[in-house]
């Protein structure tokens, strides 16, 4: 259990805790949706790994 300062939005709330097993975060406490959201896109599956590039656009 760590706490950690929110990245979801100009505020930078800093009373979140986050619940983790050390490689994926468990539960998010204290956030909003935004910021909850935020967290879920780290572990996404359909999370963007290598940028996309426009070839003759």
């Amino acid at each position: 259990m760590s706490r950690v300062t929110c990245c979801g939005c100009s505020l930078l709330c800093d009373d979140i805790i986050v619940k983790s097993d050390g490689l994926y975060i468990d539960e998010v406490i204290g956030a909003c949706l935004k910021g909850k959201e935020r967290f879920d896109q780290i572990t996404s599956k359909n999370r963007l790994l290598n940028p996309l590039i426009r070839e003759n656009g």
